[in-house]
């Protein structure tokens, strides 16, 4: 509990008695469901036909060349149609995405099905008619087997690998939940103080912050820099957008190792757009600067996408600081204008202390001000810990479902072989006679059961890592450490049980 949901002093146990009664009945009227439902479906052949069964020689395997070209295309357009779905996000309505989404799913789910019943048996029998390799060494026995495997179990790799392309997305995505990534996407900062007009405690508050991180022998940079609000120009009116001038980007570009900008006419500017219509593609050029005293044809010289200054719906602005020093702010609008001191600390993680003491100091300070607010002040780790907790829930959860739904799929596995297991010792025994060596018949096995272990699992990390792909499109943290990680963890236990 304390490295996923950040809880110093643990959870306390307990016994859900009502919950596992629950559990219990439920999967037991869903056995009695199964068993009957099960029943009705079972071919009843007569005795003699399953008598002889055995006996009689398994017709070889065919497949349509059309259908395993039809299987190619529709994973390639699954594909195609999750990517789109997920660009189409920032500007098109919620139920269309969730249409194409839907859609793209089940082309990659039909995709698979036609890949294991259709192209893997057409590429088998390709490559029995290429001589050069079905005669080389032990292919002969190899690959002609394969055939007849792949086509046994062509259903049952498809479960297996839609089961566990689920199971390693649902992981990897939670697991990407609520990692420290996904906090700094909400501010760059360690410790934020926003000050508005009038505060007279604003050196003060500032001197205490810088003294309690030094105290913790933290090392620190601080940036200070205003931004006045005006209706969005550009992109929405109805929301407010942040200006900031040239020599106050310049600090922050400073601090964060960006290329400093310069603007040659004071009718020039850069724009950083929000999160939600950086992927507009918007190519709008000219706006007009609209502010009480002012109006201002404006120029965009440059779209910047910076991801630690960008917002998440609020555009940023920069001019020239001449036209930033000319907007005249109504004293009665005493939100209109701000300044940000930004603390960036190194290993922000480690500074819950500092903050609690930083934000116990603050609050007595809160009970004396005005009915306006003067300042506020954020932390980093704060914001971490409530999307760690909020999310570390759904990430206990998925690991516990994954692990489920992977014994789920082994089981598959485990269930084939031994189903065949008796048919394979004849068989070997049979090979063994014609006069192949030890070695060499340990060699065919192992590729056949490398083939019936590590080929669902191959294409359900293609799928997952298509998956992951997409959603780091969509979100504004890195996901690419938990997915690799889960990915790994996956296949190292598929080795293991594989040996």
């Amino acid at each position: 509990s304390n490295s996923l949901l950040l809880i110093d002093r643990g959870l306390p146990f307990y016994m859900p008695f009502k919950a596992i009664g629950i559990t219990f009945g439920a999967f037991f009227l869903l056995f009695l469901f199964i068993s009957l439902f099960t029943s009705r479906l079972v071919i009843v052949e007569q005795l003699v036909e399953l008598i002889k069964a055995e006996e009689k020689p398994k017709p070889e395997p065919k497949a349509s060349f059309l259908l395993s070209l039809f299987a190619l295309i529709c994973i390639g357009l699954g594909y195609t149609a999750v990517f789109h779905s997920v660009e189409a996000i920032h500007y098109t309505d919620k139920n269309y995405v969730l249409v194409v989404m839907a859609i793209g799913v089940s082309f990659v789910v039909l995709g698979t099905y036609f890949l294991f019943t259709q192209l893997s048996v057409y590429v088998l029998r390709v490559l029995k008619k290429r001589e050069n390799i079905f005669f080389k060494k032990t292919n002969i026995l190899t690959i002609s087997d394969l055939v007849y495997q792949l086509k046994d179990n062509a259903k049952m790799f498809f479960m297996v690998t839609i089961i566990s392309a689920v199971a390693f997305t649902a992981v990897g995505t939670c697991m990407g939940l609520g990692n420290s990534s996904m906090a700094e996407s909400e501010s760059p900062f360690a410790f934020s103080y926003k000050s508005y007009n009038n505060n007279h405690l604003e050196k003060e508050h500032l001197k205490k912050i810088e003294s309690e991180l030094q105290d913790g022998e933290f090392h620190f940079k601080r940036v200070t820099y205003s931004i006045k609000q005006i209706p969005d120009p550009l992109y929405n009116s109805n929301i407010l957008s942040s200006v900031i001038k040239l020599s106050d980007y310049n600090k922050l570009a400073e601090v964060f190792g960006f290329e400093k900008e310069s603007l040659k006419d004071e009718n020039d500017s850069v724009v950083i757009p929000s999160r939600k219509v950086a992927n507009t593609k918007s190519n709008q050029k000219n706006f007009q600067f609209l502010y009480r005293n002012i109006k201002k044809d404006m120029h965009v010289n440059k779209v910047l996408t910076p991801k630690e200054l960008q917002d998440t719906t609020v555009t940023m602005i920069i001019v020239p600081d001449a036209l930033y020093n000319q907007m005249i702010v109504d004293p009665e609008n005493h939100y209109g204008q701000y300044s940000i001191n930004g603390f960036i600390v190194k290993d922000w993680e480690k500074t819950k202390k500092v903050a609690e003491k930083i934000e116990t100091a603050l609050q007595k300070d809160i009970e004396g001000t005005s009915e306006n607010e003067q300042y506020t002040f954020s932390s980093l780790i704060f914001t971490w810990l409530v999307m760690k907790q909020g999310y570390g829930l759904a990430s206990i959860m998925s690991v516990l479902i994954g692990i489920v739904f992977f014994t789920f799929a082994a089981s598959f596995l485990y269930f084939r072989l031994y189903t065949d297991l008796e048919r394979n010792q004849q068989q070997y025994k049979m090979i063994a006679k014609v006069g192949l060596s030890k070695p060499e018949l340990k060699k065919i096995v192992s590729r056949q059961l490398a083939l019936l272990f590590f080929l669902p699992i191959a294409i359900a990390i293609t799928h997952s890592t298509v998956a992951f792909m997409a959603l780091q499109k969509l979100a504004n943290f890195s996901v690419l450490g938990s997915s690799v990680m889960v990915l790994i963890c996956f296949l190292v236990m598929q080795i293991i049980y594989f040996y």
